[in-house]
């Protein structure tokens, strides 16, 4: 029972998620994925077709005949012009009949099949025709581009676990649901693709397990290999495996308190038919060094090298978290240029490589740069005194009600001199743009001058 209130509480909150963007002009959901703030001029096809979802699943007359309306409305913009696309739909409705986005052919076909599967009995024969034709040309289409420029990891999932569902195919087995562990979001990925295709109890038991593990009920945030996770504010952002973990395991969620976009894609989450999961599966990846010692949960890269290859603003090197109360605080590492290990002796330490190429003469430049997210009750501390400047060897303490992280720089190749500095300033996974209001504050090292040869420790120490 609980699991259905919590159920009916998502669709309530994806509804109220889509009142900030529904136009009252359209009826239609305006968002822009480049930018916000341009959203009045735009109508994604994906978001609106998951917005109708919400609405049939609310379960309410109203919003089920509003929804029936915009279906028919939203379906003629199928593409049956355009020969290389033949069957997808566009991004936004202005950009009719082009479809540039091939992922999008899979996406939308998960809104659609909920809606015929689960509302033909109160869909008129007209619309359960068309949805079910739009439905055939969108997942030929799919597979045409599947054939031409193959699909590959979640969204070959997702591809395939559309096909055994509306196939009605032999039933997926444990391997087809290998999971990704190092994002948030691919596990997810991989979950909307488990309960599309409905596999055996026991597969969908150890796909789910596995997942938890990667999932913290006590910080209700994602806790592996922080490779592409964002911040939103002064909390870890909303993601859709926060939503599948919460409904599985039966847990509130306080970021369900804040609004989110991503919650315009809550609709497609539904509630796996399971009585419990295995809790005894371990949180690990062999390239991150992932512990939690003293209430304090870490997961590091054991190993960095800076590539040329272009890196997000969520990439991160590192993320401590730990949870006091309502809060729960962060401390991370997000560099891109320079070099990292972690090491693994006494204690929790990284020796960060500086990169040859010396910073420009009379820049003040600031080459690491950590951040941790700004709290009431948090002060940062330099040898116990307040303090916006620092130097290599002294102990800047991050104080919080219940615990204190201590860290230390030191240089232990090469020479320089390095002057450290505290200000407000938002990491670069922050979600939030506003240039006048800073979530985090930031512990930056600046370079004065330096060898080529430049190595920095940093240690670690909490209590």
């Amino acid at each position: 029972m609980k699991t259905i209130d919590m159920r009916r509480e998502l669709i309530d909150k994806s509804l109220q998620e889509f009142k900030r963007w529904v136009s009252v002009k359209t009826k239609l959901v305006h968002f822009s994925y480049e930018d916000k703030s341009h959203s009045d001029y735009v109508c994604p096809l994906y978001e609106n077709f998951c917005y109708l979802l919400a609405l049939f699943e609310s379960k309410q007359k109203e919003n089920i005949l509003h929804a029936k309306e915009l279906l028919e409305k939203l379906l003629a913009f199928q593409n049956f012009m355009d020969e290389e696309s033949i069957g997808g739909f566009p991004i936004y409705l202005h950009e009719y009949p082009k479809c540039k986005n091939t992922y999008l052919h899979v996406h939308i076909l998960y809104p659609l099949y909920y809606i015929l599967k689960g509302y033909e009995n109160v869909l008129e024969k007209h619309l359960i025709e068309k949805l079910a034709r739009a439905i055939d040309a969108l997942y030929d289409r799919a597979l045409k581009t599947h054939e031409s420029f193959p699909y590959k990891d979640a969204m070959l999932l997702k591809l395939k676990a559309f096909t055994s569902a509306y196939k009605s195919m032999e039933q997926m087995s444990l391997e087809d649901f290998a999971i990704d562990t190092n994002s948030s979001k691919v596990i997810a990925e991989t979950l909307v693709a488990l309960q599309m295709a409905n596999p055996s109890k026991e597969v969908i038991k150890e796909v789910l397990s596995k997942a938890s593990a990667f999932w913290s009920v006590e910080y209700q945030t994602y806790i592996g290999p922080a490779i592409k996770e964002y911040q939103e504010r002064f909390d870890p952002a909303l993601t859709m495996l926060d939503l599948f973990m919460a409904l599985s395991l039966q847990t509130d969620l306080y970021k369900l308190k804040q609004p989110s976009s991503l919650l315009m894609h809550a609709p497609l989450i539904f509630p796996f038919d399971i009585d419990q999961i295995d809790d005894s599966i371990a949180c690990h990846d062999p390239s991150w060094e992932i512990t939690k010692k003293d209430g304090l949960h870490l997961s590091s890269r054991k190993e960095f090298l800076p590539s040329d290859d272009p890196l997000g603003p969520s990439h991160h090197l590192f993320r401590a978290l730990w949870k006091e109360e309502k809060s729960l605080h962060s401390f991370v590492c997000q560099e891109k240029s320079l070099a990292m290990s972690f090491l693994n002796d006494q204690e929790t330490s990284f020796l960060f490589t500086y990169s040859p190429e010396l910073p420009g003469e009379g820049k003040k430049e600031y080459e690491l740069a950590l951040f941790t997210n700004i709290e009431k009750d948090k002060d940062i501390l330099v040898n116990n005194e307040k303090s916006t400047v620092f130097n290599l060897g002294d102990t800047i303490s991050i104080v919080t009600k219940t615990k204190t992280l201590n860290l230390s720089f030191e240089i232990v190749e090469g020479e320089g001199r390095i002057l450290g500095h505290l200000f407000y300033g938002n990491r670069p996974s922050q979600l939030i743009e506003d240039i006048f209001q800073a979530f985090d504050w930031k512990i930056s090292l600046r370079t004065l001058e330096r060898s080529e040869n430049l190595k920095v420790k940093l240690k670690l120490h909490w209590s």
